[in-house]
């Protein structure tokens, strides 16, 4: 198995979902913008949510230096706040 299909499966991604959003800038120190549509949520390495909020747009999302995973539409990406 590919290290791209190991990775997919590990985050847990939706096959089905056809909307993306983006996560900029990543890595960062300690703010990051998330643009996108839907309920928005962000969860620590050992899966506390630490953020949620619905969005239709853009949201702004500070946190202490770590990472994340923020999931929106049934998409997870990892984030690094440096």
């Amino acid at each position: 198995m590919s290290n791209f299909v190991q990775n997919y499966e590990l985050l847990g991604l939706d096959e089905g979902a056809t909307e993306t959003f983006i996560v900029y800038p990543n890595p960062n120190n300690g703010t990051f913008t998330v643009e996108g549509a839907r309920q928005l949520t962000v969860t620590n390495v050992v899966g506390q949510e630490v953020f949620a909020k619905h969005i239709e747009g853009r949201a702004s999302v500070t946190l202490p230096r770590g990472w994340y995973f923020v999931r929106l539409n049934g998409l997870t990406k990892k984030v690094m706040v440096e």
